[in-house]
């Protein structure tokens, strides 16, 4: 596993840059749903694949990097500290850098984290690390907008592996599969200010993060807790829909 994780941070970017391709903004990018609809990448790839443009060795976790106005946004631990580094597209030059400190450990000695992806919206960059810390920055320079300690602040449990939800913006709001016990399960937020708007569910959090999605002309925010799946109103939290499905 360890000779496993030093390969995987070796890993080279990929990048092609194209001046219509489409941001990817958050986790399986702009529709939540790991589909691609701008220009042909592929088209100008020699046969032997895409060039490598620059590459750059990052630290541990399981954040994906995520794209957006020309910026790529990687969210790794290093020592012990959570950092989130903006990069220039075109050649990986640094545009800033924002870290703060963190004591989260694996108590299955797997991997320090983070776990989650970020996401981009309205110039705003959001990070949800291992031990429950969100942060929102701005995308343009990395000063933090604000940051909230959800863990402490609604007394989630350390899990099993720590907090993996990445955040879901949906219009003026933030979704998280937070895991709080009394009644703080799903939690949403003002994305501008951090702003706690509704709770709802005691679900423990899952290994999962939320997607956005239309059913009979409502919009849905949908979650896969530890429990089951949850459908909840995005204005109001208010449950529409449960299904318990837990793994044995």
């Amino acid at each position: 596993m360890a000779r496993l994780l030093v390969s995987l941070a070796a890993i080279p970017l990929l990048i092609a840059t194209s001046a219509l391709a489409e941001d990817w903004p958050g986790m399986l990018g702009p529709r939540r749903d790991g589909t691609y609809q701008s220009d042909d990448l592929a088209a100008s790839w020699p046969a032997s694949g895409p060039p490598i443009l620059w590459r750059k060795k990052v630290g541990s976790g399981f954040s994906n990097v995520v794209v957006a106005r020309g910026t790529v946004i990687l969210f790794h631990r290093l020592g012990e500290e959570e950092v989130v580094e903006a990069l220039d597209l075109r050649d990986g030059g640094s545009r800033w850098t924002y870290r703060y400190p963190t004591a989260y450990r694996d108590d299955f000695g797997f991997d320090p984290g983070p776990r989650a992806s970020p996401a981009v919206s309205g110039g705003q960059v959001y990070t949800f690390g291992a031990e429950g810390v969100l942060h929102c920055l701005r995308l343009a320079d990395g000063k933090k907008v604000w940051s909230l300690d959800t863990h402490r602040k609604f007394n989630v449990p350390k899990g099993f592996f720590g907090a993996a939800c990445s955040p879901l913006v949906d219009g003026s709001r933030l979704f998280l599969n937070v895991g709080g016990p009394d009644h703080a399960g799903l939690v949403a937020f003002d994305k501008d200010t951090g702003r706690v708007l509704w709770t709802a569910t005691g679900d423990e959090a899952g290994y999962s993060s939320p997607i956005a999605a239309r059913f009979a002309g409502r919009r849905r925010i949908l979650f896969f807790t530890r429990e089951g799946l949850q459908v909840a109103d995005p204005k109001t939290g208010e449950i529409a829909f449960a299904k318990r499905w837990r793994s044995r």
